[in-house]
């Protein structure tokens, strides 16, 4: 039986869930399996879409905490392909199960607080982040987060923060129509109630509109340009999840 338990994930329980055989794939990187099972393709063109950069060859890429899945090979692969130089950073336990590549540098470390020298890690022409940055948002600083990895931008550097959870964006979804239909199909049957949304609630542990417009001002007044996109229709959680794009001009 799994110990995956999604509602309970944050940097040190990746450092657990790398080691535990019972997870699986999709498991270790925070996910039900249902989630991503056949959705690696759709998420990884998604990305190709927004991370423009990523299609030239011999770029330089920074991915930050890519854990290892369908996902990270497919990515890994991609940039073989292109001849790009690859820079992962990732806990030491996700570090040890990701294969070695020529173009690959593996940095096991917390981004940014166990880098002590970070400007050394040199620039980059694109760096993406999926999946990650609720994990910041709750145990330590958004801000320094996104504010170190910004800083690495090459001029007309991209970088992408995908799949943003949004708990605006999932309230507006349960209170529509579409919400209950897509219960009645796929969760009633199993004698689950309908999670009816709560507006108008202070919630410190969730990422909500105001954090999102907030590092759109804040990103665009320090010089940067910053973009809200949508995902796919057809990736798993495109009614509640977003992404954050940033340009540096």
């Amino acid at each position: 039986m799994s110990n995956f338990d999604p509602n309970h994930l944050g940097y040190e329980t990746f450092k657990h869930l790398a080691k535990d055989p019972s997870v699986n794939q999709h498991e270790r990187v925070g996910f039900p399996a249902w989630y991503r099972e056949g959705k690696v393709d759709l998420i990884f063109e998604d990305i190709l879409r927004k991370c423009s950069h990523l299609n030239r060859e011999k770029m330089r890429i920074l991915d930050i905490g890519p854990g290892w899945s369908d996902l990270t090979k497919k990515f890994l692969d991609h940039c073989s392909q292109q001849h790009h130089e690859v820079v992962l950073i990732d806990c030491q336990e996700m570090i040890d199960l990701i294969p070695s590549y020529p173009n690959v540098t593996k940095i096991a470390a917390k981004f940014p607080e166990e880098l002590n020298n970070i400007e050394n890690l040199g620039e980059f022409d694109v760096i993406l982040t999926y999946s990650v940055i609720q994990y910041p948002f709750v145990e330590t600083s958004l801000f320094k987060f996104i504010d170190s990895a910004v800083t690495l931008l090459k001029r007309e550097g991209q970088f992408l923060a995908g799949d943003i959870p949004n708990i605006s964006m999932k309230k507006r979804f349960l209170a529509s129509e579409t919400a209950k239909i897509y219960h009645e199909k796929f969760y009633a049957q199993d004698g689950n109630l309908f999670p009816e949304p709560i507006f108008n609630q202070l919630e410190s542990d969730q990422i909500d509109d105001g954090v999102l417009m907030g590092l759109l001002v804040r990103l665009r007044m320090s010089g940067f340009h910053a973009f809200l996109l949508p995902q796919q229709a057809e990736l798993p959680m495109a009614n509640r999840r977003e992404d954050l794009l940033v340009v540096r001009p």
